[in-house]
């Protein structure tokens, strides 16, 4: 049990950190004048992590973790044009939402749909408070390899499934955002679906 309060207590610190380094990402982009201007970098980039630290670099985690959920986001969207399908558009505030379950799952310890104690997927009636309509859906996953391993496992887990890959090739999915978090050991990683956006 120790070694779940340790995980937990260094899962909660990561994820303030990354709070707080969104916030001031956030201020940072109200003042500047090139929008074309991003503080991380997108696409397939690759990010190589410190090595022999216990406790890495948040900029640089943060970068790393950016980076394998564009990875994800941009594979996805190669496949659906590779299959004829016109590729998602990157949602915010999907992004975000994903974002919050990688972490509530992350922290929480559990790999589901349904977070424990409900009764019900939550994400659904999120989506739906916030003016998302039609499908909407959520996929999930979790591995312990390591983060630069997370995109291209998760890719091959999700289109090798014939119900998880129905949902990637959908033609009525038009918005998505990727969420990934972990503690180094475990990783999860969120996709969120929408048909429209409001």
């Amino acid at each position: 049990m120790p070694t779940f309060r340790k995980r937990k207590a260094k899962l909660i610190i990561l994820h303030l950190l990354f709070t707080s380094l969104f916030l001031v990402n956030c201020s940072r982009s109200e003042e500047r004048k090139d929008p074309s201007v991003l503080d991380q970098p997108r696409g397939n980039e690759a990010v190589d992590l410190p090595m022999g630290t216990d406790q890495p670099n948040s900029d640089v985690l943060q970068t790393a973790i950016s980076t394998s959920a564009d990875a994800i986001f941009n594979g996805i969207n190669l496949r659906r044009v590779q299959e004829g399908f016109t590729p998602w558009v990157m949602d915010p505030v999907l992004v975000d939402l994903a974002y919050e379950r990688a972490v509530d799952m992350a922290v929480r310890d559990y790999l589901d749909h349904v977070a424990p104690g409900e009764s019900q997927v939550h994400i659904e009636t999120r989506l739906r408070e916030r003016g998302y309509s039609g499908q909407v859906t959520e996929l999930i996953f979790g591995t312990d390899l390591m983060l630069e391993e997370v995109a291209s496992q998760t890719l091959e887990a999700w289109f090798d499934d014939e119900d998880h890959q129905a949902v990637l090739l959908s033609p009525d999915l038009r918005f998505a955002g990727v969420g990934i978090m972990g503690d180094g050991e475990r990783w999860i990683v969120t996709l969120i679906c929408a048909q429209t956006s409001p």
